[in-house]
């Protein structure tokens, strides 16, 4: 298994990892990892004790006493304003619910693992680092822990976590029919089992089938993207933009021409390894290489193709 690198996460933007939004390579990735950013649904679950006759059916459990009854419910933190920017507040030693505004799809090859952001963390926040399976889709959810004594304060849209990405040295056997299963299915897994999930969290995720990881509804969103860019280019083909300017740097003057295409690529490095192989051959035939200097030159050569094979090989993987 390996990390991926922000350049590998844009090489399989599109084709086995799907993210959206998606807004750039430097506002969407930091050192390989992707930033999840704290959406405006967030929920904190409370337990409350009444006698049976006053409680509802739903989210109950006995407690040792016959005539008490422990009720679980999730309560959506309120929205607060300052300053045009929108936050909430996570009460002292609470624990809340946060959903990310991102939504990723992994094929089987690949999975997850979600990381703190040091600079919240200082400020007495918290959260156990969870994983993401091969196969999920959809928008996540992440626990963060209030810590302290005081309210903690939380801006929509500021970063909550990364997503660090994994690639598998095999395809994962979990369950198809559980790879199937999208946010929405796996809404209930978020919250306690005696806690049923929110239903304006689940309009809100089937209000635009992207949260629910629909890949179909993903390319919709780049397509108008694309239309909406001055570059006429969406977020992947301006991040893969600048893979191909990585990998390629003799193209950077062709700014016009699009960088996902691999023929001319191809056609470019073939003429340069040509190029490399007709002066050799015209050094060998005129004698003027001595046997040190052609083992260099085979050397030197030998660096060129492979230049040239490797990022076909990597387009080719899988």
């Amino acid at each position: 298994m390996s990390v991926l690198s922000e350049w590998d996460i844009v090489w399989q933007l599109g084709r086995q990892i799907f993210i959206y939004p998606f807004k750039d390579l430097n506002s969407s990735l930091s050192g390989g990892s992707l930033r999840l950013t704290a959406s405006e649904y967030a929920y904190e679950i409370e337990t409350i004790k009444c006698k049976k006759e006053n409680c509802s059916d739903d989210n109950v459990a006995e407690d040792n006493s016959s005539e008490t009854i422990i009720q679980k419910k999730a309560k959506r933190l309120k929205l607060h304003e300052d300053n045009n920017n929108n936050y909430f507040l996570i009460p002292p030693r609470k624990t809340a619910l946060v959903w990310t505004n991102e939504s990723v799809v992994l094929n089987g090859w690949f999975c997850g693992s979600i990381h703190s952001k040091v600079r919240i963390a200082a400020s007495s926040i918290g959260h156990i680092g969870t994983r993401v399976s091969p196969y999920w889709k959809g928008i996540l959810s992440i626990a963060i822990h209030n810590l302290s004594d005081e309210d903690i304060k939380i801006n929509i849209d500021d970063i909550i976590g990364y997503l660090r990405f994994h690639k598998l040295n095999s395809e994962s056997s979990i369950d198809y029919a559980d790879s199937l299963k999208s946010a929405y299915a796996k809404l209930q897994d978020a919250f306690p089992k005696d806690c049923s999930p929110p239903d304006e969290l689940e309009k809100w995720i089937l209000s635009e089938r992207w949260r629910d990881g629909d890949t179909e509804s993903i390319f919709a969103k780049l397509e108008k993207d694309k239309k909406e860019s001055n570059e006429g280019l969406n977020a992947y083909e301006r991040a893969k933009r600048a893979w191909w300017r990585r990998y390629f740097g003799f193209l950077s003057r062709y700014e016009k021409i699009p960088f996902d295409s691999v023929l001319l690529n191809l056609f470019i490095s073939t003429i340069k390894v040509l190029n490399s192989l007709a002066i050799l051959a015209k050094l060998i035939a005129a004698k003027a290489l001595l046997p040190t200097g052609l083992t260099l030159a085979i050397g030197w050569l030998l660096n060129q193709i492979f230049n040239f094979v490797k990022p076909l090989i990597n387009f080719f993987y899988q």
